[in-house]
């Protein structure tokens, strides 16, 4: 999975589907967003089993594909990133590389096998 994306776009869906995730999920991947590119957009996922809530946001896809990763730690990273448009990169082998700018975060993905679809 590839994708090119606008910060400010990426850091306010996250920051809407952050608001049901919350702070002692009982399960790890609770604490997770999905992340599914396709066509022209990316869709984020997130649920706490009882409320789902999915976010399509306006990208510009290279690969289609879908990962997990936890989803506090990415808008706090995605935040602080420079007013610029952000690359994700991700294969199920490697790591999910974040990049804007000079910066680049890299973190092993979690498997979207095991995430959820909303409620």
């Amino acid at each position: 999975m590839k994708f090119k994306i606008n910060r400010d776009h990426f850091a306010n869906g996250l920051a809407q589907v952050l608001n049901v995730v919350g702070s002692k999920a009982t399960m790890p991947i609770l604490s997770n967003v999905l992340i599914e590119a396709e066509k022209d957009q990316i869709s984020l996922t997130t649920t706490n089993l009882d409320l789902g809530i999915r976010c399509k946001i306006k990208a510009e896809v290279k690969e289609t594909g879908a990962v997990t990763l936890p989803v506090k730690r990415l808008a706090g990273i995605v935040r602080e990133l420079p007013n610029i448009d952000v690359t994700l990169d991700a294969s199920p082998a490697h790591q999910v590389k974040l990049t804007s700018g000079g910066s680049t975060f890299r973190k092993p993905p979690s498997r979207s096998a095991q995430a959820r679809c909303c409620p």
